[in-house]
């Protein structure tokens, strides 16, 4: 299950303007003057202030609309010139204050012009819906659309989806895939890269150098993370800029790291010949612990959004690690090789290599399993909101997720890693150098 990421404020900018001086207020102990104008403070460094020819301290605490200065200890009653300097070396126009005993109020001058607009406020948070309208007239019928999709399939009363799926050429040997809202990312397991492409059309963003023989790949709401299998460690890949790698990190004594799983605010590592999985902090890097894994060979890893599901590929089972301290909480024997690992909302899916099934490990702790034959050594597995898709050699076997009821079959060019972008299956075909779409 994927991990929403957290966004952040980004502050505002302030233009270099002319400051303006509006009022000065001397507080009744004759010991400090407040000014209030606008572009005091824009960049939150306290301006320069001179009375007459004497600079006051200023405080730090100042705004961009009022600024506090203490006055000399012994000062003359009379009238003063005050100039203000803000921290864009702009100037506001003189200003006249005059210190001693207050006099009598004078008439009303005119109006001032009307300051400059201040930058726009946060936005408030979302009201409540209204009441839904009327609905309004129907509008005119559209231009007719596309053909629809195989019609051949459809006359010869062949029941099941046509086979819609497109390939993009990527690197060499593709194992891992994941999602990043927008894009597809491709962990090349023969050429040490990872390739990053457009979701909604397949275009080649880019490819990447990532670590020796990489494998799982996922991705934490900002960045995309790798696991290197011969490089025993893992990179961490900037999201937005991935030419820049944010860090390469070892496993706390993991070695031959296989899936790699974010649980919101951790990257978890299966380590295939240490039998353990490590558990990482996403926002440094920093190896938090190393847990057994609850049987030998884990390969796929998975989040239930409490717990962590690691896949035990030669003790055939799956083991529920505690999210919060690494406990194995439970075992369930699967079927032979368990590979990949997905979680449906509700239960667990194990793709079972060595016996060409899925396992669905229920709620309640009962299992049950579904034979996939035509999908021959399933890798793969990913939950569409529906449907459990299964990706094996040669082809893509597709179940609905309530029943275990196979749905349809998809030829697709050997496969590996599957994933899910919203509306579209994505399949690494590890031979064929390429991933497919469907």
């Amino acid at each position: 299950m994927a991990a929403a990421a957290a966004l952040t404020a980004s502050p505002l900018a302030w233009s270099a303007t002319t400051p303006l001086i509006y009022t000065t207020t001397v507080n009744t102990a004759g010991t400090q003057v407040t000014i209030t104008g606008t572009d005091l403070c824009p960049t939150g460094v306290a301006p320069t202030v001179v009375l007459g020819s004497t600079s006051l301290t200023v405080q730090a605490s100042c705004t961009n609309t009022t600024v506090v200065a203490s006055l000399p200890a012994q000062y003359r009653a009379g009238s003063y010139t005050l100039k203000l300097t803000n921290s864009s070396s702009q100037q506001a126009p003189s200003f006249t204050i005059t210190l001693g005993a207050a006099g009598p109020a004078g008439p009303q001058g005119p109006t001032g012009p009307t300051g400059p607009q201040g930058p726009a406020g946060p936005q408030g948070p979302q009201g409540p819906t209204g009441s839904q309208g009327p609905t309004g007239p129907t509008g005119p019928a559209g231009s007719a659309g596309p053909p629809g999709p195989d019609t051949v399939s459809l006359s010869i009363l062949r029941w099941y989806g046509a086979n819609q799926a497109t390939t993009f050429a990527v690197g060499t040997n593709p194992v891992g895939i994941a999602f990043d809202g927008a894009s597809m990312w491709v962990s090349n397991n023969g050429d040490g890269t990872i390739t990053r492409l457009q979701a909604n059309d397949g275009t080649v963003l880019g490819t990447y150098s990532a670590g020796a023989s990489p494998r799982g790949a996922a991705y934490d709401g900002a960045n995309v993370w790798v696991a290197n299998a011969t490089g025993n460690s893992v990179t961490k890949l900037q999201g937005n800029n991935p030419t820049t790698i944010l860090g390469t990190y070892p496993l706390g004594g993991g070695t031959q790291p296989e899936g790699v799983a974010f649980d919101g605010a951790h990257i978890w590592v299966t380590n295939n010949s240490t039998n353990n999985v490590t558990e990482l902090q996403a926002s440094t890097g920093t190896v938090l612990n190393v847990y057994p894994c609850g049987g030998t060979y884990p390969r796929g890893v998975a989040f239930d959004g409490t717990n962590v599901w690691v896949t035990n590929y030669t003790s055939g089972n799956v083991a529920e690690l505690s999210g919060s301290n690494g406990a194995v909480l439970n075992t369930f024997q699967v079927g032979t090789h368990p590979t990949g690992v997905a979680f449906d909302g509700a239960n667990i899916w194990v793709a079972n290599e060595g016996s060409d099934s899925v396992t669905e490990v229920l709620a309640n702790g009962t299992t049950q399993t579904f034979n996939v034959p035509q999908s021959a050594q399933p890798y793969g597995v990913v939950f569409d909101g529906s449907n459990i898709w299964v990706a094996g050699t040669n082809n893509v076997t597709k179940l609905q997720a309530s029943t275990g009821a196979v749905v349809e079959i998809i030829p697709v060019a050997g496969q590996y890693g599957v994933a899910f972008d919203g509306a579209n299956i994505w399949v690494a075909n590890y031979s064929t150098k390429t991933v497919s779409k469907l």
